[in-house]
């Protein structure tokens, strides 16, 4: 996996143990400096596992931030860890040594998956949706109040301007200047 989608994977955890993204600050260019450096503060409930976790998750050096197999070896992520079926091409759902019992002649007996299944000896055929595939900013973007996109798409110059007048009266005054202008005002 890429050092970036490492990055990404922790700013993702931290959003979802924290509810609010590591670098946030109203200040756009102060956000980015925080993300530059590196600065963030956990919260108190965090674990010293979990924080230590996060800390290499989010290192700005690619070259010294964590690795795939080091995060499956942290105490936090092994915390629980119970191993996971996967998708294989086909939609099957399988594990990892089935070939291994495939070759020894066990016969693949259908069943269906429970909790209670600790070997994960089971293995299920047939069709299952694939989980669709998101990044960190499709994430991210589902959250009201951050979407990025606009960082990344080219659009059209538009004009944004801030008034201390009340609503109303604002969108009084620009029908007033529609309709000198000829413009039609439709309202939603």
């Amino acid at each position: 996996a890429a050092k970036a989608d490492v990055w990404s994977c922790g700013v993702i955890l931290f959003v979802l143990m924290a509810g609010h993204i590591p670098f946030y600050d109203k200040n756009i260019m102060a956000m980015y400096k925080k993300i530059y450096k590196g600065e963030f503060r956990c919260p108190r409930w965090f674990s010293s596992d979990l924080v230590r976790l996060l800390t290499r998750l989010l290192d700005t050096n690619p070259d010294t931030r964590i690795t795939i197999p080091e995060i499956m070896k942290s105490r936090w992520f092994k915390k629980g860890f119970k191993h996971v079926k996967f998708y294989i091409e086909d939609d099957k759902l399988c594990r990892e040594d089935e070939d291994e019992e495939e070759e020894s002649g066990s016969s693949g007996r259908s069943s269906t998956v429970s909790e209670s299944d600790a070997e994960f000896d089971v293995k299920r055929v047939g069709s299952m949706p694939r989980p669709a595939s998101l990044n960190a900013f499709d994430i991210i973007s589902f959250s009201s109040g951050f979407d990025l996109s606009g960082l990344f798409e080219e659009g059209g110059e538009g004009t944004r301007f801030l008034s201390g007048a009340p609503v109303s009266k604002i969108i009084s005054k620009l029908e007033e200047i529609a309709k000198v202008v000829s413009f039609t005002v439709r309202k939603k």
